[in-house]
């Protein structure tokens, strides 16, 4: 196991240098010494000494998962659980950071993450450029991004297949005879959003359909968009949403219901995720996500990179299920 001795010879700088690089020192080295040592501690694999406790279970690991609001969101929780009843079965450890930390400056938090007492990191859905990630690349600890990671192939992922998951809603609508499919976005920063918008162009345009851009919706907007649709003149109102997110589409129902507007009668609705899906009114037809298979996958790829730092990053997608409900009525072309 290579020490902060190493590391200091390595990169030419003295054993403070490397102390105060490891504990995020702002200001105590320059961007270059900090950039060497680093670089030293990518080349080495270095980890902290782990207590003689940990290093008597080799077997049975600890993994840090990272939460943005592991409390007051459904995904969040849903995730959450599953990565630790999924490592629990595996026989590993779960260590679960507050959600402060995630948005807190790596230089001031990273030290918490890789103190030894956790062999890897587990971050649930980050934010596009996300600072935390950035620096456990640039530190070369093992991590994995569930959710929310798109086409980078700089980290290992595991996530929905978001892209299939907008084909699957869109061909359910399509199937019902609905020409006119509107789309609701998700919070600009991430980039599930970007991929189901894509994945709602792709196929409309592969069916020679239309795309109006009124028909594309925004969160901060949903109370004014959504009872806009309906004045629409009817050759150009919508007959369906899409919509990002089973959180995104209660606020739907909501504004729809407030404009007098009933769903699927006048307005047919489908979304992804299934968190408490079957109880709106009227339940959401939507695309499941498959919570325990991400958290398993991305339990088996962090351990292998764990044991194997030289592995190459990762990417793994996996396939969402449609639920059929009570949201998606029959279009005016008809099935």
């Amino acid at each position: 196991m290579p020490t902060i001795k190493d590391i200091a010879h390595i990169s030419g700088v003295s054993l403070a240098t490397v102390s105060y690089v490891l504990n995020n020192r702002p200001g105590k080295v320059s961007p270059e010494k900090r950039e060497r040592v680093l670089a030293a501690i990518r080349q080495t694999n270095y980890r902290p000494r782990q207590s003689l406790q940990r290093a008597a279970l080799p077997d049975c690991l600890t993994l840090g998962i990272a939460v943005g609001s592991a409390t007051r969101d459904r995904y969040f929780q849903a995730m959450l659980d599953n990565l630790h009843n999924v490592l629990d079965e595996m026989g590993h450890n779960s260590l679960i950071f507050t959600s402060r930390l995630f948005y807190e400056d790596p230089l001031l938090s990273i030290r918490t993450y890789c103190d030894g007492r956790c062999d890897g990191l587990i971050v649930v859905s980050p934010s596009v450029g996300n600072e935390l990630v950035r620096t456990l690349r640039e530190r070369g600890f093992p991590h994995i991004l569930v959710g929310n990671s798109g086409d980078d192939a700089l980290s290992s992922s595991c996530e929905i297949d978001n892209l299939a998951a907008a084909r699957t809603a869109m061909g359910e609508l399509l199937s019902q005879g609905h020409k006119r499919i509107a789309y609701c976005r998700g919070p600009h920063e991430t980039r599930a959003s970007w991929q189901r918008e894509e994945g709602y162009r792709q196929i409309l345009a592969e069916a020679d359909l239309p795309i109006d851009e009124r028909w594309i919706g925004e969160i901060p907007d949903i109370r004014s968009w959504a009872p806009g649709l309906l004045t629409l003149p009817p050759d150009e109102r919508p007959t369906a949403i899409f919509s990002f997110s089973d959180g995104v589409s209660r606020l739907l129902l909501s504004a729809l219901t407030a404009a007098g507007a009933s769903v699927p009668s006048d307005i047919s609705l489908v979304s992804v995720d299934d968190l408490g899906a079957d109880a709106t009114n009227p339940p959401l037809t939507t695309v499941r996500q498959p919570f325990q298979e991400i958290g398993r996958g991305a339990a088996e790829i962090l351990l292998a990179q764990i044991r194997d730092p030289e592995l190459a990053p990762q990417q793994r997608l996996i396939e969402g299920e449609l639920v059929r409900r009570d949201s998606v009525g029959i279009g005016p072309l008809g099935p």
